[in-house]
């Protein structure tokens, strides 16, 4: 068996050059696909991260609008108890007063 020295020796310049090109574009190649494959997966992420995000903004402003008639619906009943509960507060008070005399 030769030592790799020995069979370096033995080819001519041109083929070393040859090789020498060969294993430098092999290199860039095996790079350029890590990249490549690489890049596209991370967009692929990115897609699917901004579709989550837009169907999690309009849930979020689909809550919004139907919470705000709700809201602005019960406004009005919320007002006439606390209405109420004020007056019947006022009856009691009134009440616990002439109990008290």
């Amino acid at each position: 068996m030769q030592f790799p020295e020995e069979i370096i020796n033995q080819l001519s310049p041109a083929t070393i050059k040859v090789v020498a090109v060969l294993s430098v574009s092999l290199l860039f190649s095996a790079a350029g696909y890590l990249l490549k494959s690489s890049s596209k997966r991370s967009k692929q992420e990115a897609e699917q991260t901004q579709a989550k995000l837009d169907a999690l903004n309009r849930k979020v402003d689909k809550m919004g609008t139907n919470c705000l008639p709700t809201i602005q619906a019960n406004t009005g009943k919320t007002a006439e108890l606390l209405e109420r509960l004020v007056e019947t507060q006022a009856e009691f008070i009134g009440y616990m007063k002439g109990k008290m005399e």
